[in-house]
């Protein structure tokens, strides 16, 4: 063959390769054609006769350099950029060479070529020294002008587009892994393949969870099927189209939906049973344009709320029971908190796939550990003597298992009262709605002449059998409700006895459905637990002066004094009503329990009063979301309402306690109106007298003269209502308060009058 022939072959080689490439589709040519071809190929030669060699590499169109000696050589792979190919001959110690190549981790862009001397008793030693050396591909010296260029030819074909193809994907693969979409890929069978470290993120699989198994099971969309409607235009199709994908796996081509992309927004469901709105895109991939599909790629981005579309007058507060209007999408999320943040941290090492079991165990008890309520109390300090004295500061574990209460016989006598009281017809009347959400306290109010209080607590707590549970007469339990209604202070336009006895009605509405719950799971709250709430809710707010925390801290009040600026008012609810009592046994209701449960009692009574302080707000409430996170992640529903859970059965406790104080907005518009114009009017005397003795101004928004009563009322339930109840919702279905949330919420948007740039703000919001 002359080297005219070879080089008409080459010529039209590389023009046929050209035209392949031009019939190339734009990923064939994303790993094929880009970075390839001798323009990127760089030619190093270092044997005898150098000048022939780089003469037929020039006139193929490679970049060629010369190098006399192989330190030449490195100093010329310093300045590498794209794959080159090394001609070597088999004179000479190559180790250097490969020494240097190795070191400075060129192996996957250079190839050495060896040039062999022809039928010489040596070949086969210096075959075997090249080998040794790295060289992976060979020539004999009389080939070399015919067969050079086609030698470079298959190392670019062979080698190098293999290597450049796999360093590409390395590239891809760590992209993908870095993305913060969730991806997914699946093969045949609908078996998943691959999933990135965001999916792992979103969904709360980890990958050997996930990998192996069937899409079906990891991949799940919903409709309105009860779960919840949230983009009600695209759900039916989402669900019918993912569902058929990933479950038929491209198996037959002839289907017009596993052979099409499907991009739109949907609702999925986390491992923990959560759910999440998503814009979803589902991908299916053939290897070339004739055959069936084999792979779909799954791409997830979770969606925040403002980035929904309106959802057809139904929207949930999170995602698990949707009741809220689209009005309600305005609403904030939690705020983030330092301690979550920690949690969700620890959560997310823990489900990284590399986690060895001893790392996972030691990383549950962590956040076991911050779950709890005393961060910084030292462990096992019980038995320390005066040590474990001053560390309980004079008061007793709050959160003692209701075990530990002592309930007395259900057969003990019937405890009465010496002279019953008949209520008159009309309170008779007014009490009748009284286990319903829409009871009507303002009426009570007006009919008891203001003393709401002991006529709803006489019948709520007959209900519930106090007297026989407390082991106390009837007479006791009446004279204990007046003296507390008596503490209330009648002048204060909200926090009197009547709101005293809103939260006393809504509390035991929120018990009861609490109590179907829990019987659902096979437990429920023990006598000594209900007795904590409904006492709680009685005492609240005792000897309320109608003035919050921070002015009596400012105004250097003897309350704030005495309680270190500290939870003033809560502290002295609670102290008063058990000062109250001690002073009087008629009155104390307490006096026939035994130490014990007297004790127990007492500590859950001072935690759940101290529970309402707002300050604590949010603390309250991340807490109670982590626990309900990690039964979501256990699934099982029953541990974080077992009796063995002490602090997270005590934090559903708090949490119903929480709800039923600051539940105005959730009543009948009438009510809701009227808590509204009550506690403006008790802030207003409050920013006057702040005004007057020139203090700082704790609610500057409720001046009488500038006041708008819509906005704040907005600003309360974005800030305070909305991922409070919703939680609570998640936990114990409460549909009727939250349907009445959003009618509450709706009306307040529509009487809005932006009269302030803060109104301005949140109508831009």
């Amino acid at each position: 063959m002359s080297f005219m022939t070879f080089q008409y072959t080459l010529s039209t080689g590389r023009k046929q390769q050209q035209q392949q490439q031009q019939n190339l589709t734009d990923k064939d040519n994303m790993f094929c054609a880009i970075g390839l071809g001798p323009k990127y190929v760089k030619v190093i030669i270092c044997v005898p006769k150098s000048n022939a060699v780089q003469r037929l590499c020039s006139e193929a169109g490679y970049d060629c350099s010369l190098a006399n000696t192989l330190s030449d050589v490195t100093n010329l792979l310093k300045d590498l950029w794209h794959q080159t190919v090394v001609i070597v001959s088999a004179d000479g110690d190559l180790t250097y060479l490969k020494e240097y190549i190795t070191e400075n981790c060129m192996s996957d862009v250079v190839t050495l070529l060896g040039i062999l001397p022809c039928n010489t008793s040596r070949s086969a030693t210096l075959f075997a020294r090249l080998r040794e050396a790295g060289v992976t591909r060979f020539l004999l010296e009389e080939e070399c002008e015919w067969r050079l260029v086609l030698e470079l030819q298959m190392i670019e074909e062979a080698e190098l587009r293999l290597k450049h193809t796999l360093n590409f994907c390395h590239a891809l693969y760590e992209a993908v892994e870095q993305s913060n979409d969730a991806i997914q890929i699946t093969g045949e069978n609908s078996t998943i393949l691959y999933v990135n470290r965001a999916f792992v993120d979103l969904s709360g699989y980890n990958r050997d969870e996930a990998i192996g198994k069937p899409a079906t099971d990891i991949l799940k969309c919903f409709g309105d099927n009860g779960q919840g409607a949230f983009f009600k235009r695209d759900h039916d199709h989402a669900r019918h189209h993912v569902s058929a994908a990933i479950q038929d796996g491209g198996m037959t081509p002839s289907s017009p939906i596993t052979q099409q992309k499907w991009d739109g927004e949907c609702l999925g469901r986390r491992k923990s049973g959560s759910y999440l709105k998503q814009h979803l895109k589902l991908i299916p991939v053939k290897v070339c344009p004739t055959s069936r599909v084999i792979h779909h790629v799954t791409i997830q981005r979770l969606l925040a709320s403002h980035d929904s579309p309106a959802a057809d007058g139904l929207l949930h507060i999170n995602l698990k029971k949707p009741l809220l209007s689209n009005a309600v999408q305005k609403m904030p999320p939690l705020m983030e908190t330092p301690i979550t943040k920690v949690v969700q941290t620890l959560m997310s090492a823990r489900d990284r796939p590399d986690c060895t079991a001893d790392v996972k165990d030691a990383l549950e008890k962590a956040m076991e550990i911050l779950r709890s309520s005393e961060l910084y109390a030292p462990i096992g300090c019980t038995d320390m003597g005066i040590v474990a004295g001053l560390l309980q500061g004079g008061r007793r574990n709050s959160v003692s298992t209701p075990s530990e209460m002592r309930v007395f016989p259900s057969h003990h006598h019937r405890h009465t009262i010496a002279h019953p009281i008949i209520p008159p017809l009309e309170i008779l009347e007014a009490l009748g709605s009284s286990s319903q959400w829409d009871f009507d306290i303002v009426k009570l109010e007006s009919v008891s002449n203001h003393e709401p209080l002991y006529y709803l607590g006489m019948q709520i707590f007959k209900k519930f059998e106090m007297c026989d549970i407390l082991n106390i007469d009837e007479d006791v339990l009446a004279q204990w409700l007046k003296l507390m209604e008596s503490n209330y202070h009648r002048s204060n336009a909200y926090h009197n006895s009547t709101h005293a006895a809103d939260v006393l009605q809504a509390t035991t509405y929120l018990i009861n459905l609490l109590q179907d719950y829990l019987v659902s799971q096979g437990d429920m709250l023990e006598p000594m637990e209900i007795a904590s709430l409904l006492i709680t809710a009685v005492i609240h707010d005792l000897d309320h002066p109608g003035r919050t925390n921070p002015f009596l801290c400012n105004s250097a009040d003897e309350m704030a004094i005495l309680y270190n600026d500290t939870a003033v008012l809560e502290n002295h609810h609670v102290a008063l009503s058990f000062k109250l009592m001690s002073e009087n046994k008629a009155v104390n209701i307490y006096q026939s329990l035994d130490t014990s449960t007297f004790r127990s009692l007492r500590g859950a009574i001072i935690d759940l009063v101290l529970a309402t302080d707002m300050a604590k707000h949010f603390e309250h409430l991340a807490k109670f979301k982590n626990s309900i996170a990690s039964v979501d992640e256990t699934g099982s529903s029953t541990s974080l309402t077992s009796k063995e859970n002490r602090e997270s059965r005590m934090l559903m406790k708090r949490i119903l306690v929480k709800c039923a104080d600051i539940s105005n907005p959730c009543r009948q518009r009438r009510l809701c109106k009227i808590w509204a114009e009550r506690i403006a009017n008790e802030y207003f005397a409050q920013t006057a007298e702040e005004k007057l003795q020139n203090l700082p101004v704790v609610f500057p928004d409720f001046d009488e003269q500038t006041c708008n009563i819509p906005a704040t009322q907005i600003k309360f339930i974005d800030f305070f209502i909305t991922e409070l109840f919703g939680e609570w919702h998640n936990f114990s279905n409460i549909p009727e308060p939250i349907a009445q949330l959003q009618n509450n919420y709706q009306y307040w948007l529509e009487q809005y009058n932006p009269k302030s740039k803060d109104a301005t703000d949140h109508n831009q919001h």
